[in-house]
């Protein structure tokens, strides 16, 4: 006999990921990758206003559409914010979220979500309240938190916080990523191990690809992220000869390779950090797991009054060999007594360096996932 029943689609998992940094995309991508390999017959779709090639590149099942719902900062260049630029621009695409409500839920009715999560678009969480199904927040700091911070100087970024607070109270469950300090929500919340991407390519074969493997000096990776230094200063920066510096971005100095785009060499961003000694940075989540994973020895300077920064600050010496350089320092170029310090310290004596290496954030993360997938437990209101 021949079976002509209709059979119901499998509920999707729709992932909302901020376009902020590339930390929410790469750390979302490998936790996509993870529920794949677990449960393959469930569909993945991405919601996002990050490059759409980060989760074709690390989880090829998955398919994305653009949207943007939420903004992260308005940024000079790599360390320097633009705080009233930012609150603004944050109002006005809050603003579109608020509109773009019952669009938003036609559409999703197409993926039939199943579950929805959040990294770290607020909306997310008053969608899948509205649907009835349930909703996880993966962070290790929210919207809401942040703008609090800043709520004293700018009364707007206290509107914004009271505003968008209210959708995260209706994540189901926050999972907690390292780096968070006493950021939490007043839902139920669980601790996850280190999340982040390991390199895939040995050291010395991607020092080969690089025409660096005759090059004996410690070499040194400029890391701000895809803006770069744009600093006034920046152009003075008189790097010291004794180290190999590489970048990823323009730099006027003779003495720096500029790496082209890093696929010309076949390698990724893990591959680049775990071949160098020491990564010049400022820190956000995806290059300070990179360097804990990897043991990669970090020099970082401050970014200005972001409260993840704090947060960072707080963790940084369980699981990474870290020192810090002011911007003063950093931008004349003088850190050769910082960076000879790093060099001097061992990455494998940090007190949490065995939890970084075995990275499990991704694996655990995607269990959590799926339990509240297989459940359907409906989202709940705050009270």
């Amino acid at each position: 006999m021949h079976d002509f029943s209709i059979k119901e689609p499998v509920p999707s998992i729709v992932y909302y990921v901020s376009g902020h940094g590339f930390g929410h995309a790469t750390r979302s991508a490998a936790i996509m990758n993870e529920l794949h390999l677990e449960r393959p017959e469930i569909p993945i779709h991405v919601r996002t206003w990050a490059s759409p090639e980060i989760f074709r590149q690390m989880c090829p099942e998955s398919s994305q559409s653009y949207c943007q719902f939420d903004l992260g900062v308005v940024q000079q260049d790599g360390i320097t914010m633009d705080i009233p630029k930012t609150l603004a621009n944050a109002h006005r695409i809050f603003l579109q979220a608020d509109i773009s409500v019952e669009t938003e839920l036609n559409f999703l009715q197409t993926l039939v979500p199943g579950c929805i999560i959040s990294d770290i678009p607020p909306i997310a969480h008053r969608l899948a309240n509205r649907l009835g199904v349930p909703s996880l927040t993966v962070t290790n700091f929210t919207w809401d938190w942040i703008y609090e911070d800043w709520s004293k100087d700018y009364p707007l970024a206290g509107h914004l916080a009271e505003k968008i607070h209210s959708d995260y109270c209706l994540s189901n469950c926050l999972l907690r990523l390292p780096y968070s300090g006493s950021f939490t929500l007043p839902t139920d919340c669980i601790d996850m191990p280190m999340l982040g991407r390991p390199a895939k390519i040995h050291r010395d074969e991607v020092r080969r690809r690089l025409g660096l493997a005759s090059e004996t000096r410690p070499l040194v990776l400029l890391s701000f992220g895809g803006m770069g230094l744009h600093s006034e200063n920046a152009g003075s920066m008189e790097f010291p000869p004794e180290f190999c510096f590489v970048s990823t971005f323009p730099i006027q100095d003779n003495s720096i390779q500029i790496l082209k785009s890093l696929g010309h060499y076949s390698i990724q961003y893990p591959d680049l950090v775990g071949a160098v000694d020491v990564v010049i940075t400022k820190p956000g989540y995806g290059i300070v797991s990179e360097c804990a994973v990897n043991q990669t020895r970090m020099l970082y300077t401050d970014r200005g009054p972001f409260r993840e920064y704090n947060a960072i600050l707080e963790e940084l010496d369980q699981w990474n060999c870290a020192a810090f350089i002011s911007r003063d320092r950093l931008l004349s170029g003088r850190f050769k007594e910082e960076l000879e310090g790093l060099l001097s310290r061992d990455p494998r004596t940090v007190p949490r360096s065995e939890e970084a290496i075995a990275a499990k954030g991704a694996k655990v993360i995607s269990s959590h996932i799926l339990n509240f997938y297989d459940k359907g437990e409906t989202a709940f209101e705050c009270a």
